[in-house]
């Protein structure tokens, strides 16, 4: 009974190490897609000369883990304006302050009359250096949350036998 309580233990906490560890991979990923997405979005209203809310519905189609949401509340509440609906598919998202700063800060610009390309480049600058902070910060921590884990746990099992 003691071994099975044992292991239970170092699977938990090793767990909350790995989790940990896919935190950052995750944090990481969403800064990729969302610098895919700015771009995408920038082709469609500087090249294409989309308007926002069309462009918005391109990437409910191009990115439907992150946008969808936000495609299915304009049918349902058709009296929100597009920066409503950007805000609120942003914030949903889970990304980091400031990337989710940088990419509220597009929309915000774009409707304030900036001219869209430096809105975009600003916003892509931004997220290109959450990214390589992010990535630095996985580099440096993944195997350390996961080692920490298994420690934690490691330790917690020697003082309980």
């Amino acid at each position: 009974m003691r071994a099975l309580g044992a292991a239970m233990i170092l699977a938990a906490c090793g767990g909350a190490g790995w989790s940990a560890a896919r935190d950052l991979d995750r944090q990481v990923r969403l800064l990729r897609d969302m610098g895919r997405a700015a771009d995408r979005l920038r082709t469609e209203i500087c090249l294409r000369r989309q308007p926002l809310p069309e462009a918005f519905r391109m990437l409910a189609v191009t990115y439907p883990a992150y946008f969808s949401g936000a495609e299915e509340a304009e049918k349902l509440f058709p009296e929100l304006s597009f920066t409503e609906l950007w805000r609120a598919a942003v914030r949903g998202i889970g990304l980091a302050e400031e990337a989710e700063r940088a990419l509220l800060g597009l929309v915000e610009d774009l409707a304030a009359g900036e001219p869209p390309e430096d809105a975009f480049d600003r916003c892509r600058e931004e997220l290109r250096r959450e990214l390589a902070l992010s990535e630095e910060r996985r580099a440096k921590n993944a195997r350390l949350y996961m080692a920490a884990g298994a420690a934690l746990g490691s330790l917690v099992v020697i003082v309980l036998l």
